[in-house]
Parts: structure tokens; C-alpha cells; sequence
């Protein structure tokens, strides 16, 4: 544990470069993320973990040309599509398809205001 604890410190100093190779097979270092126009729906911890980066739109606003819209959710990742959160997540996502598609009622109730309630 102290030994995991001092190259991590060594890391965050910038001493001691880390050993990911399961990142550089994923992104090599000269990796562009492509840009793409479709709007993202992004749900969020209200508090992400520290060792997230330091954006709240968690580099999907660099990507996206066709905006992000945040939604905060108080579930973790694996409690998303369960209940009572999969009620929360199904209403924003309906209610954007239908803002799409152009059928969105005015009688109907916007799952923006429901983000208090999740």
C-alpha cells in the first residue's frame, strides 16, 4: 500500500511517468478524437470522483458540434438503468426524441423539471 501510495505520488508530481499500456492501446498518444455533429445527452454524478478530469462536460463539449446537455444523476454508473434512476433517464431520453423529431406536446410535462426529483 505505501509503496502504490509513493508512485502515485511520484505520478501526480510528474516524476515518475505511468505504466498504461491498456491506455495507449486505446489512445496512442497522437490520437485526435474525431469531431461529430449530433448532440450528446450527458447524465452525470452531481460530484464526480477526483481523479475524473476537470470538466464538466467530460470532454464531450470538445467533440461535439451539436452541443451537450447535462443531466445530473444521483446513481453510479452500474445503477443507471435500474429503478428508480431508469424512470429518470427514460423520460429525458423520450422527451428528447420526441424535441427531434418535432413531436414534443405542449401539455407535456419537460424532464428538465424532474432533475430535482432524481
Amino acid at each position: 500500500m505505501r509503496q502504490a501510495a509513493s508512485a502515485r505520488l511520484k505520478i501526480w508530481s510528474g516524476k515518475l511517468k505511468p505504466n498504461r499500456p491498456w491506455a495507449e492501446a486505446y489512445w496512442p498518444q497522437d490520437f485526435e478524437p474525431p469531431l461529430f455533429k449530433a448532440p450528446v445527452i450527458l447524465f452525470k454524478r452531481p460530484n464526480q470522483p477526483y481523479y475524473y478530469v476537470a470538466d464538466p462536460l467530460l470532454g464531450w463539449g470538445a467533440r461535439s458540434q451539436g452541443g451537450v446537455t447535462t443531466y445530473d444523476i444521483k446513481a453510479d454508473h452500474h445503477e443507471v438503468l435500474r429503478e428508480p434512476h431508469v424512470q429518470f433517464v427514460s423520460r429525458i431520453l423520450l422527451e428528447q426524441i420526441h424535441r427531434l423529431n418535432g413531436t414534443l406536446s405542449a401539455q407535456s410535462e419537460p424532464a428538465a423539471q424532474v432533475v430535482a426529483a432524481n
